[in-house]
This record gives C-alpha cells, structure tokens and sequence, in this order.
C-alpha cells in the first residue's frame, strides 16, 4: 500500500513537470521503454533494486539502458536518477504504472482490459473498440490477456465492471433460465 502511494506520488510529480513542459507522451514513451526493458531482463530490475549495488552503478546502468534510444527527454532519466538517490528504485515500475494511467485519465482514454482464449483478430479488436467507446463514451485502448480457462468469448473489464461474454457464462444462464421456466 505505501508502495502504491509512493509510486502514486512521484509519477504525479513527473506528470506536472511533463505537461509544464508539453512532453507527456514522449515522456510516457521512455517509461514504457523502461518496463519493456525490465521485463524483458529480469537481471536489470534486480540490480537496481538491490541495496547493495552502488547508486552510481544504477544511474550507469539507467543511462546505458537509453543511450541506444533517441528522443528520450532529459527529464525521463533524470527522474530516473533521483528515485535511485532516494532508495525508490523498487518503486520504478509501479510509477510507470501510474504515470500511464494519470496520462490516460487526462485525455479521457479508458482502457479496457480484454480476456480470451487466443488471440484476437483485428475486425474482432475493431469491432470491441467500436462498442466500448459508445458505452463508456471515451477513447479506448484495448489490453489483451490470454485466458485458456475461457472456452469461448470475451470477458471485458472496463474500470472496475465486467462485462462476461464468455461461452461458460452463457451456458451457465442457459441452464438457470431452462431450470426456472422448466
């Protein structure tokens, strides 16, 4: 919990300075570079979280990490540099969370998570954005998850609702209205 805050609270701050300076997207570019690199080598994220390797050695390793990328504003490895000064590198990922989602909520984009079997198809991804906009009445950006418990369907959730599309829920309500009018 006191994570979330702390993540919370820096990626606000970095927010404020980003739209002072008109450079929120490219700013969320280099944060989303950053996940991917830390999800990609799992090694990376444990050495800057570990105590014991020197703050200088993480800063070398953050500015290693971005020198093969172009357009990654100064402000991004900066503020980089100061979660490490201030022993919150564990937290770096979860601002990345929550910086992406003060971004989104600004520009009234709603994302919604979508859980299938396999992949979906883009007139599938075309169709489920169509409707979602009209439901929620915001931009929205879909979020793949593959379930393999979902036998068929979709499962949409949108916020903190979920909107159950799936075959095994469909069979389910078949069941009970055939047992109630039967």
């Amino acid at each position: 919990m006191i994570r979330l805050a702390v993540a919370e609270n820096y990626a606000r701050a970095l927010y404020q300075v980003s739209r002072e300076r008109k450079i929120e997207e490219e700013v969320l570019s280099g944060l989303e570079f950053l996940e991917k690199q830390l999800q990609q080598e799992s090694r990376i994220r444990d050495i800057l979280v570990h105590p014991l390797v020197k703050k200088k050695d993480k800063k070398e390793i953050i500015k290693e990490l971005f020198s093969s990328r172009e357009k990654t504003p100064e402000e991004v490895i900066n503020f980089l540099f100061l979660m490490v000064d201030k022993e919150r590198s564990a937290e770096i990922e979860e601002t990345v969370k929550q910086y992406r989602r003060q971004f989104q909520q600004k520009r009234e984009i709603q994302v919604v998570e979508v859980y299938t079997p396999r992949e979906l198809e883009e007139k599938q991804k075309d169709k489920i954005i169509e409707n979602m906009q009209n439901y929620t009445g915001k931009k929205v950006v879909l979020e793949e998850k593959k379930n393999d418990s979902i036998k068929g369907g979709v499962i949409l959730k949108v916020g903190s609702k979920m909107l159950d599309g799936s075959v095994d829920t469909r069979l389910r309500k078949m069941k009970e209205w055939l047992v109630h009018t039967g």
